[in-house]
């Protein structure tokens, strides 16, 4: 049994599907006293059913609209480089950075391309600047060359860890990009973000164990795909976009595409998509709500006018989600509407989804084959420890990338795995 909830500030909606059984689909206006728990509560009391006749059951939730643009607590940014910026423009890491940043400390340290050492890492100076810092501060660690090597941004981290009593560190290293100020702007809209995904991933993980013990829990992200609840309490950028994501999963499930191009009609957008071996399209980067680029995976939706749905798309399938949020699919006798919530049904259909992206050294093709097959293996492993039976492991990516202008041998090895059947072989699995 398969349970996907849109969750939004004012409505819980959701969908399940199980095989050789109707689809059901339930909506709950969020209403005080109770608030969005109650509403949950109810929704996945409306699903669950006779739980103890089913099979084990997952719940993906897709929660995106619950952040908002200018939300989050303010956090101290530790940048760690050769020299501290010699003006206010060099300085400068974007709005992002700017509403959310409590102050800017600049430490000696950092790396090259190659991983080697560009100046000694300043741990006195860290220290002497952590003195009258009040507890509970949010810290996010950015070095340069820590995409290559990490050190640098490991050590600064210990020092916070022992002595500044924070609330939390984020390493920048942990989002891959090779742009320092990319890194650190995703950093720091992550990190501002922690505590309120905290609760988020508590509330919705009591609520499910109340009406649906033993469920697993998944979480969509912006790439389509599902991963762990507990990894929104840790990693909750990667999630701040998957409401189109996961409506574009719903529309492709209805429309039975596993490769093709689909125009997405919005009431207020058309987006052009794409989706390989059941799965979409990403880019490696998206943008904030400020536009300002940060390091998290998102389906390539393109927005077109009406007028740019050329040839060279090959005709591709238009789906039309209307306003309440329900899929239209064209017919010869009209159009056919689906009475699902699209961001559900794509929460009930995603798959697991897990990267590996990290740069490193390679000198030879044996060393590049090596480097490839670690990365998947690790890749399977993640998979696996999920929950999803090795058969069902399938990789969608797996390559090295040129990374480095100034040394060719500093590359950066990328592989794309998925778990489960596709998002067209669930719906198909199910009844009407």
């Amino acid at each position: 049994m398969r349970i996907g909830v849109r969750v939004t500030p004012d409505r819980v909606t959701g969908v399940r599907l199980v095989r050789d059984e109707a689809r059901e689909h339930h909506s709950e206006a969020v209403e005080h006293p109770g608030g969005l728990e109650a509403a949950l509560g109810r929704v996945l009391a409306q699903l669950a059913g006779d739980i103890e006749d089913r099979p084990t059951a997952t719940v993906t939730f897709e929660v995106s609209q619950l952040f908002a643009p200018d939300q989050g607590e303010p956090v101290t940014v530790v940048r760690i480089a050769p020299r501290a910026p010699m003006d206010d423009a060099h300085a400068y890491s974007g709005v992002s950075v700017a509403q959310r940043a409590l102050q800017t400390v600049h430490v000696t340290g950092g790396h090259s391309n190659a991983g080697e050492a560009l100046a000694t890492f300043e741990a006195s100076g860290l220290r002497s600047r952590l003195r009258g810092q009040p507890p509970g501060g949010r810290y996010v660690v950015t070095s340069v060359g820590a995409s290559v090597n990490a050190a640098h941004e490991i050590e600064a981290s210990r020092i916070l860890l022992d002595e500044a009593a924070p609330a939390s560190v984020v390493q920048s290293h942990s989002f891959h990009n090779t742009s320092f100020s990319v890194r650190e702007r995703t950093g720091v809209l992550n990190s501002s973000h922690l505590a309120y995904a905290e609760g988020i991933a508590t509330s919705l993980a009591t609520v499910a164990a109340a009406h649906i013990p033993n469920a697993r829990l998944f979480v969509m992200t912006n790439d389509g795909g599902a991963a762990p609840l507990a990894s929104l309490s840790l990693k909750p950028v990667h999630s701040l976009f998957s409401g189109l994501a996961a409506e574009f999963v719903g529309v492709a499930a209805v429309a039975g595409i596993d490769d093709g191009r689909i125009v997405m009609r919005r009431p207020d957008s058309v987006s052009f998509g794409e989706v390989t071996a059941g799965a979409p399209t990403v880019v490696s980067r998206s943008r904030d709500s400020a536009g300002e680029l940060i390091a998290t995976r998102t389906v390539h939706l393109v927005t077109l006018d009406d007028g740019s749905v050329g040839d060279w798309m090959g005709e591709p399938l238009e789906i039309t989600v209307t306003a309440a949020g329900l899929v239209e699919l064209p017919g010869t006798d009209g159009c056919e509407r689906i009475e699902l919530d699209a961001g559900a049904l794509g929460a009930a259909c995603s798959q697991l989804v897990e990267w590996f992206e990290q740069a490193v050294q390679i000198n030879n093709a044996p060393e590049k084959e090596q480097a490839l097959g670690n990365a998947e293996a690790k890749v399977r492993a993640r998979l696996v420890s999920y929950g999803s039976p090795p058969s069902q492991v399938r990789i969608l990516d797996c390559r090295v990338i040129g990374a480095s202008y100034q040394n060719p041998n500093v590359v950066t090895v990328r592989v794309r795995g998925a778990a489960g059947p596709s998002p067209r072989e669930i719906f198909e699995e199910t009844s009407g």
